[in-house]
């Protein structure tokens, strides 16, 4: 009885906490500030499919945001916006949050170059 009741309450517990981690992994980006900013594309590119993307909003070379454009196969299918090119002018107008896992604060985002990339509260690949 006892083996069980430890059991049970091991179970409780270890529910607890992966829901907890489950709200936290995915936050709704509705509560974010709307940040507009310019400046430069810096462009790493870690292989053939994946980069990351960064914006130098004052020409010091020096990353001051990274951008956060969804998974690496997203293209929006209602505008004719595409990814930018390292050195390339770019404006952005994204959901502004800070980034636990960089150092530069991380925009999501929503409109690239004036153009349409992503709805701020519903993305189309969060449904699949």
């Amino acid at each position: 009885m006892k083996k069980v009741l430890t059991t049970i309450i091991m179970m409780g517990m270890m529910s607890l906490l992966f829901a907890q981690m489950h709200d936290n992994r995915d936050r709704n980006f509705t509560e974010l500030d709307t940040i507009t900013v310019s400046g430069t594309a810096i462009v790493i590119e870690s292989d053939s499919l994946h980069s990351i993307y960064y914006l130098d909003e004052n020409t010091d070379g020096i990353a001051d945001y990274h951008l956060n454009f969804g998974p690496y196969w997203y293209a929006p299918d209602s505008s004719n916006a595409v990814r930018p090119v390292d050195g390339e002018s770019i404006s952005i107008v994204g959901g502004l949050r800070d980034s636990s896992r960089m150092e530069e604060s991380t925009i999501i985002v929503y409109e690239l170059n004036g153009k349409f990339w992503r709805d701020p509260y519903f993305s189309d690949w969060n449904n699949l």
